[in-house]
């Protein structure tokens, strides 16, 4: 087995731009891990980033395949996106086995990693096998050894007949009212987390070497944000050159103070504002100063 952390990212259909640039990211940060993208796509210019691509059709195994007989579409959203965000994890799953790793950050297309992810495991506590946000999100999760029993959670979960009535009534409801209360992956982790084994733990996004971000969108991690047309608010990114590397950072709503952004989720519309903030290779042509005041413009 190989403790060496490996870093994921999952997407189906054709590769965006912005997915581009948060595998660059991950690369600047993390120059000798491995870097594998599961998807049903075959993208190209991705070699001087060194990602290794598998495709979704040669991580099939028979968890994943019960999963797909077994699922129950309950929510709103479009049933091909709902069932490939929890099928994911049995993809990422079959991943870890085949290339024998112990260790594994994933990491959302819109997910920015800006630090080592051998660091950012190393304030992470021994035992659980999997590790997401204080509020259950998975845009940034950190995997230990096996999935195997969160996935037979997941599946015994699609035998019992009570939780799928139960939560087909809640979605009808709500979505009766104009709301949404959908069956997701993060529901399963949250249940899982809660579920007494102690196989999954929440970390608080306040680490001590700095912030993860699990959504670019809201004031609710005390950090300084601005009024956002479609949403409450949106975090505000300041930047700092040391003459090779753009860091970004937030400041604590309480006293101003910086506060490094381990990685930021630019979730729904802010996936515009990602660009190729730190480059592998050849640098930009724009001066440093310029590009570090139009970071700050954007992000701030």
């Amino acid at each position: 087995m190989n403790t060496d952390p490996c870093i994921v990212f999952f997407h189906t259909g054709a590769i965006p731009g912005y997915l581009r640039a948060t595998l660059e990211s991950a690369r600047y940060f993390n120059p000798d891990a491995r870097i594998f993208l599961l998807t049903n796509h075959t993208p190209s210019g991705l070699g001087r980033l060194q990602v290794e691509i598998r495709s979704l059709a040669e991580l099939r195994n028979p968890k994943g395949d019960e999963f797909y007989r077994r699922y129950v579409h309950v929510s709103a959203n479009k049933l091909e996106y709902e069932r490939n965000c929890i099928g994911r994890w049995f993809y990422m799953e079959r991943l870890l086995q085949r290339e024998q790793a112990a260790r594994a950050v994933y990491l959302d297309s819109d997910a920015m990693l800006f630090h080592d992810v051998r660091e950012l495991f190393a304030v992470m506590p021994a035992g659980p096998r999997l590790f997401c946000s204080h509020a259950h999100g998975p845009a940034v999760a950190f995997i230990q050894d096996s999935l195997e029993p969160f996935l037979d959670w997941i599946l015994a979960k699609y035998n019992d007949k009570q939780f799928l009535d139960e939560a087909r009534l809640r979605c009808e409801k709500a979505m009766q009212a104009g709301g949404m209360v959908n069956v997701t992956d993060m529901d399963f982790i949250e249940m899982f987390i809660n579920n007494g084994t102690g196989l999954a733990s929440s970390y608080p996004n306040d680490l001590p070497i700095g912030h993860i971000d699990h959504c670019i969108f809201g004031a609710g991690d005390g950090m300084m944000s601005r009024p956002s047309r479609r949403h409450l608010a949106r975090k505000r990114v300041f930047w700092r050159d040391d003459g090779r590397t753009f860091r970004p950072n937030f400041r604590t709503a309480s006293d101003g103070s910086l506060v490094p952004a381990l990685a930021i989720h630019f979730q729904n519309g802010a996936k515009r504002l990602i660009r190729r903030f730190n480059r592998v290779g050849e640098d930009s042509p724009l001066p440093r100063s310029l590009r570090l005041r139009y970071y700050t413009w954007l992000l701030n």
